[in-house]
């Protein structure tokens, strides 16, 4: 009974939040769902806590519906506006927010559009018994399982950290991590905010916080990823790593942002900067990625007579204490052959002069090497990129690693929009050997100084999620102003284990 009255409070709260947005989802353009009529069958996302799920209408996804009675309210409303920020801030057709769900139902939850309606924002839910019709607003005041939640004699009320992790409601002085952090610098205004935060979402009570949860699984996975990373260390350096070795893992607790934000150190281990002058202030004009212990893949175009190194495992670029990172000469490069006829050949390899040790700071991407993923349409997904690039037309570079994620549309997309601004590229040039993605309206983008960086989702193996490069950053027409040409590695797969397994 509870999952049904709730449902129109939810969907209030849902539109509340993604109309206060920058870029709110009317405004997107084009990021068609699988079936935007119905919100069921939806595309691949990721949960802010690491799981894999797909992008569906809220009435086939009841887990959010219990957010409401397992965590405090300001937490359950963050998280689940998180999770519609996975998917693009979109909505269904019958006016569902569409959101990633981990558990899919096959069939829509009680306060389907049958028995929920729209009008002009207000949400009413119509209950019909053999003896009466009642229509009532959606709630605007805390409901009692708030209360409930939040009563200071109920021990192991779960929360949302500031990290976006799980979380238990406990008193600053039984939380040794929060306590710690501020003891150790009680004036940093930063830990002090985070921990207001932290406090609000256990309901402002006492001295209660989100104490963030030790997980042993977690230790556990940490300890696997470090060992495979030592034997991938070791392995041959003329083939690509594979799943079995430990490529494509990343830094779990590093939560995944939507919309152009930084990212964190360590939350992308195989990024790759591409130096030239070594003696100049500025040398990286170009990104690349780490695909074995020898090579990067970049763009052909970034390919100059001046290419001299790669550095690894960086991520401010303003200061040289954040994290320990690796420069290495690169001693011979590949450009695909046929770029300089056509755009869709925008790829090339390079050979690192020695082998490199892998970390949690620098590790190898997956490729999608295998029959199913050569194969796979990524259309209407949600990957990620990175990079150092401009922040804006005709500005400066970011000093720090950025990420964003951006959907990927219909080749024909990107073909109708740039006959228009490039008429003499042939029509081939749009076909499988390139993926179109970002928004027909402007919006989140890659930029100059991204070129050759990496288009990466993420892909469940035996249980665990790994990250594949499915593009690489080629072109676009200025900076977030139409979607993006992204060379597809899929495509391209027979040549680049051919270099891979000559140079």
């Amino acid at each position: 009974m509870f999952l049904k009255n709730c449902i129109p409070w939810i969907i209030a709260c849902f539109l509340c939040c993604c109309c206060c947005l920058d870029t709110c989802w009317g405004h997107r353009g084009f990021i068609g769902g699988a079936n935007p009529s119905n919100g069921y069958g939806g595309s691949f996302c990721q949960t802010p806590l690491g799981d894999m799920g797909s992008c569906v209408s809220l009435k086939y996804c009841p887990e959010v519906l219990t957010l409401f009675q397992r965590l405090d309210t300001n937490s359950a409303k963050q998280y689940s506006s998180e999770l519609q920020r996975r998917c693009g801030n979109r909505m269904t057709y019958d006016q569902y927010p569409i959101l990633c769900c981990k558990q899919v139902v096959m069939t829509p939850i009680n306060g389907s559009p049958s028995d929920t309606q729209m009008r002009g924002g207000r949400v009413t839910t119509t209950t019909t018994t053999t003896t009466s019709t009642t229509t009532t607003e959606a709630p605007t005041s805390k409901v009692d399982t708030e209360t409930a939640n939040r009563n200071s004699n109920s021990p192991n009320v779960l929360c949302l950290t500031t990290a976006s992790t799980s979380g238990l409601c406990k008193p600053l002085r039984e939380c040794p991590r929060l306590l710690q952090q501020l003891q150790r610098d009680p004036n940093n205004e930063e830990i002090k905010a985070n921990l207001r935060t932290s406090h609000d979402r256990c309901g402002n009570e006492s001295t209660m916080v989100c104490c963030p949860t030790d997980n042993d699984s977690e230790a556990t996975t940490t300890n696997s990823r470090n060992l495979n990373r030592r034997q991938m260390t070791n392995s041959n350096s003329h083939s690509l790593p594979s799943e079995a070795d430990g490529c494509g893992l990343v830094n779990q607790t590093a939560p995944k942002i939507v919309g152009g934000d930084e990212s964190q150190i360590g939350a992308w281990p195989w990024m790759a900067l591409i130096g030239y002058d070594p003696y100049s202030t500025r040398p990286f004009k170009c990104g690349g990625t780490l695909i074995s212990n020898r090579h990067v893949i970049t763009a052909a175009h970034c390919i100059r007579h001046d290419l001299s190194f790669v550095r690894l495992g960086e991520f401010d670029l303003s200061t040289e204490t954040e994290t320990t990172y690796l420069d290495v000469k690169v001693v011979k490069h590949s450009k695909h052959p046929q770029f300089g006829k056509n755009r869709r050949s925008d790829l090339a390899i390079l050979l690192l002069e020695t082998v490199v040790q892998f970390s949690d700071l620098i590790a190898p991407i997956c490729m999608p090497n295998s029959v199913q993923l050569r194969s796979k349409s990524y259309v209407n997904s949600m990957p990620f990129v990175a990079g150092w690039g401009n922040t804006e037309q005709s500005g400066t570079s970011s000093q720090v690693l950025k990420e964003a994620q951006l959907p990927v549309l219909e080749n024909d997309v990107c073909r109708q929009i740039y006959k228009r601004l490039a008429p003499s590229v042939p029509d081939e040039d749009y076909g499988d050997a390139i993926i179109c993605a970002g928004y027909t309206v402007g919006g989140t983008d890659t930029c100059q100084g991204d070129s050759g960086g990496p288009l990466m989702i993420p892909e469940l193996y035996k249980g665990v999620t790994r990250y594949y490069l499915i593009g690489v950053v080629s072109y676009g027409h200025g900076c977030g102003k139409v979607p993006g040409i992204y060379i597809s590695t899929q495509h391209w797969m027979d040549w680049i284990v051919e270099q891979i397994e000559t140079m």
